[in-house]
């Protein structure tokens, strides 16, 4: 993860929200911490800083506890008696207005979260405690099978996503040929998340998934990873893949051999099928689209985002650009009633945000 103060001086002007919480903590952590990191596992993840008063005021941390700050709530959440399920979380350290600030990102979770044996949901800029709620916490985890892809394996439900990533990290540990100094990269993208890493290669090109003989590139890291139970015999990888892409993005995984060992996944996120009424965002790239949601976090005009992205020709922008960001319900109109206004404006909106939220977080 890589944030800088910019991105958390932006976020904190934004205030807390329904995904964004402040907690002081000046010397050690709040007790109330763990009860938003369960409520925002519970609903759309969020961003958590240490450091930051309710009001927005850069408290910061004091650098002497920041240590035992960091190693306390990492512990907690690994921890299911704290957090149960337990999650896994880092803790970024970043010079906020000359002071230091913890940041946290918490990502949505594809299952119902407990702290303290207690279910915690996120409202606006609070915590509910929802467990003694029978109708609510019923909505909760009807609101997690329809969010994520779950599928019917014999008789046992899968997240599809959780499985096939998995699989994706792994091979990226296993297989990396570690005397190459090639980084490893994972990027997300519209419709597909595609891995690069270094590669000692048995042959070039696409593999079959089908008919291709797995190999051990590096046999003892293997035996660990399947001694602690983070991965399973080999070729498992690949016959996972295989059995459950197609049914997770809509079309099979690519795996193509070289020196750089490359993984295609398509994902329903943001893809074609991602939900009933979404528009393809056709020749809108991902990074563009990461630069019109950073710029639009307050009301722009149709001209600053042109002179934004370097763009002079308006019928281009609003072809290929503008309308296939409103379609597709990453940018809104601040005068829906009159597109033709001339103080017409586009904002970012919740979906938006939420994108942003990732792009910060993945960077």
């Amino acid at each position: 993860m890589n944030t800088n103060e910019h991105d958390m001086s932006k976020l904190i002007r934004q205030g807390e929200s329904i995904t964004s919480e402040f907690k002081e903590c000046r010397r050690a952590l709040s007790k109330d911490v763990y009860e938003t990191v369960c409520a925002f596992l519970n609903r759309h993840g969020g961003t958590l800083l240490l450091g930051v008063s309710d009001s927005g005021a850069v408290t910061g941390v004091d650098p002497d506890a920041a240590a035992q700050i960091k190693k306390d709530f990492v512990t907690a959440i690994n921890n299911p008696q704290k957090i149960s399920p337990a999650c896994y979380l880092s803790v970024d350290e970043v010079q906020v207005k000359g002071e230091p600030v913890l940041y946290v990102y918490v990502p949505e979770s594809s299952q119902v979260h407990r702290c303290n044996n207690r279910i915690f949901d996120r409202n606006e800029d609070g915590d509910l405690d929802i467990t003694d709620h029978t109708v609510q916490v019923s909505h909760l985890y009807q609101r997690k099978q329809t969010t994520f892809t779950d599928y019917l394996d014999g008789i046992e439900r899968v997240s599809l996503r959780d499985v096939i990533f998995r699989e994706v990290a792994s091979n990226m540990l296993i297989h990396r040929e570690y005397t190459n100094c090639t980084p490893a990269r994972l990027i997300i993208e519209y419709g597909q998340v595609f891995t690069e890493n270094a590669n000692r290669p048995h042959g070039v090109g696409a593999l079959n998934l089908t008919t291709s003989a797995p190999y051990p590139k590096n046999p003892i890291i293997g035996a660990f990873f399947r001694e602690i139970h983070r991965a399973d015999e080999l070729g498992s990888g690949m016959r996972k893949l295989k059995r459950y892409g197609k049914a997770f993005g809509g079309a099979d995984p690519e795996l193509i051999e070289g020196d750089v060992f490359r993984i295609i996944i398509k994902v329903p996120e943001f893809g074609e099928g991602a939900h009933s009424g979404d528009t393809k965002l056709g020749q809108v790239t991902a990074q563009v689209t990461a630069q019109v949601t950073a710029y639009c976090q307050e009301p722009k005009s149709a001209r600053e985002i042109m002179t934004e992205l370097g763009l002079k020709h308006w019928k281009t922008f609003q072809v290929n650009y503008l309308k296939p960001l409103l379609n597709a319900g990453i940018l809104e109109p601040t005068i829906p009633d009159k597109p033709r206004s001339r103080l017409q404006k586009y904002r970012i909106t919740e979906k938006g945000r939420k994108i942003e939220a990732h792009r910060i977080n993945w960077i």
